[in-house]
């Protein structure tokens, strides 16, 4: 009988841990679908769901939206910034990659680091530092025009512009992989048997990059497409609209607001991102048949391009210096000077200070919230992956639920979100920082779900299954073999996802309230407001605290960006 008892207690635990495990499933496949499924409903009623309205049914929703001038002229501007932005980011990122992967530029390790700096300040900042420089509401903007320096980002091809900045690192990514997974042993033979440089690549290179191209366009069209902070700058106040910033034109236009028009709106976009990404998966199936296997290690011998090597350096220099530097320096520049056009710390005194107290609030809560939305979404990715892993059936199906929060932009999954807190009376969760807690973890689940996977399958599964057989449960496992092997990754995800978090401003937009509001929403307020020198100092102190975080990934850490490193603002 006493032998039993060990037995029966690891019977008894394994039996807890799987009433947890799928408790978590449930309760994540609830917040995946409230606000999926609520926009939807929303979208065919004719009254609003939150004032307890009838439940007729129309498609009149529909109808207005469709036959709406500012929805076409929207939805052709959201083509318009997509289609741009994917051709200059592919252009751009390919041509960066084969300077860093294929030839002996000088600080290529350097400059492979730098590149990234615009994916971790976001397209908020990047907004409000080239607002600063190339625009009349910027002090440096107004001087360049004085001195005969036309230069206006806040138009279309602005727009285009910044959200080039912001993704170009993603194309460079994807395509740096490529190029380093192909042999080079093809192109050599194209050369032997008489082509030029040029033309093997172009022959023999670019096809075989297919799949890393269409990996690269389906990531840059869909966060282009799902754009808010960039076109809501640079954009909203000239009346450019894209089909995100509509949603808050509608809101505007009425009161109250137009539930079923903004709720149709929301599934058109929704289904056009589907679409896409429907569309993509199955032509990046047949691409994989490219993708070349050989014996044998490659040796990359890097091309030398002689007198061009630094003229060629120095131009790389000079675009991370547009994209990163010059936006980052304009805020700090204006931040630094007074309503006078001294320089002075003045804005940072009345920032910490005066009687900015929302402000400052603001700032702890994104720090607190930011660090808890991070902990918990690597926590629950690390349980789900290894799960799955394991065979725990309810996560084999949950995968196909993955591309709610991904085609759902933010701006629409916060409405969501808000909807579904206020018809099922959640009022504990709106609006306090655990509603906004919950709203990012679903967010950017998919993107810590991946990160998580790409370091538990470098795991040998060896160690895990010795533990097995000698009667480790699931959670001892995690706690003694996953989480201390992997935890340097795990520590370098953490980080991206703080950096992530303290960025983010759609989601939390409609979820904020007295007592949670978030600092990129403050940001965005003092912008429509007019109060920019208190803005730029809020913003610099931002930038601050994600080049904190980025010293802590690079620096400390000495992680890798790579192809993981996947944010959605």
């Amino acid at each position: 009988m006493n032998l039993l008892k060990p037995r029966l207690r690891l019977i008894s635990g394994e039996i807890l841990e799987y009433i947890v495990i799928y408790t978590v499933a449930l309760i994540l496949i609830a917040f995946l679908l409230i606000p999926f499924i609520i926009m939807i409903v929303q979208s065919i009623l004719k009254d609003p769901l939150i004032l307890r309205g009838s439940l007729t049914v129309t498609i009149e929703n529909y109808l207005n939206i469709l036959s709406s001038d500012l929805f076409r002229r929207a939805l052709i501007n959201s083509f318009i910034v997509s289609i741009s932005t994917l051709i200059i980011t592919t252009m751009l990122g390919l041509l960066i990659a084969f300077l860093i992967v294929r030839t002996d530029l000088p600080l290529s390790s350097i400059i492979h680091k730098l590149i990234y700096l615009p994916i971790f300040l976001g397209p908020l900042l990047l907004s409000f530092g080239w607002a600063e420089i190339a625009s009349s509401k910027g002090s440096i903007g107004s001087a360049l025009k004085s001195l005969g320096i036309g230069i206006n980002v806040l138009s279309i091809e602005g727009i285009i512009f910044v959200t080039s900045i912001w993704l170009m690192p993603y194309s460079y990514t994807f395509m740096a992989a490529g190029l380093r997974s192909i042999s080079q042993e093809l192109e050599l033979s194209a050369r032997i048997s008489g082509s030029n440089m040029m033309r093997a690549f172009i022959a023999i290179t670019i096809p075989l990059l297919y799949p890393f191209i269409l990996s690269s366009s389906y990531l840059v069209f869909v966060l282009s497409f799902e754009q808010f902070t960039i076109p809501m700058v640079l954009g909203y106040s000239e009346g450019i609209f894209t089909l995100i910033t509509y949603i808050l034109l509608l809101r505007d236009l009425s009161v109250p607001p137009p539930y079923g028009a903004i709720a149709a709106l929301g599934v058109i976009v929704t289904s056009i991102i589907t679409i896409f990404i429907v569309i993509n998966n199955m032509i990046l199936k047949r691409a994989y048949r490219l993708i070349t296997i050989t014996g044998r290690g490659q040796i990359m011998k890097p091309i030398n391009l002689g007198i061009f090597r630094w003229p060629l350096a120095t131009l790389v220099l000079i675009y991370i210096v547009i994209s990163s530097v010059a936006p980052i320096g304009a805020l700090i520049y204006r931040s630094l000077r007074d309503p006078g056009g001294a320089f002075s710390l003045i804005n940072y005194y009345d920032l910490f200070f005066g009687g900015m107290d929302i402000a400052r609030r603001a700032i702890i809560n994104s720090v607190v919230l930011s660090i808890s939305a991070a902990a918990l979404t690597l926590l629950l990715s690390i349980l789900i992956v290894y799960s799955r892993l394991w065979g725990v059936r309810i996560f084999r199906y949950l995968d196909w639920l993955f591309w709610i929060p991904i085609a759902m932009p933010g701006l629409i999954l916060g409405i969501g979100f808000l909807w579904g807190f206020l018809l099922l009376k959640l009022w504990f969760l709106y609006p306090t920082l655990l509603g906004l807690l919950i709203a990012y973890t679903v967010r950017f689940f998919p993107t810590g779900n991946r990160m998580a996977s790409s370091i538990i399958t470098q795991i040998s599964p060896e160690l895990d299954h010795q533990a097995s057989i000698c009667g480790a449960t699931l959670f001892t496992r995690l706690r003694k073999i996953i989480m201390p092997i992997g935890k340097l990754g795990y520590m370098g995800v953490f980080s991206i996802l703080v950096a992530t978090y303290i960025n983010e401003i759609s989601t939390s937009l409609y979820l904020v309230g007295p007592g949670s509001e978030v600092s990129s929403v403050i940001m965005l307020q003092l912008w429509l407001h007019g109060f920019m020198d208190l803005l730029f100092a809020l913003a610099s102190f931002q930038a601050l605290m994600v080049f904190l975080i980025i010293y802590i990934i690079l620096g400390v850490l000495r992680i890798e960006p790579s192809i993981s490193v996947g944010v959605r603002v």
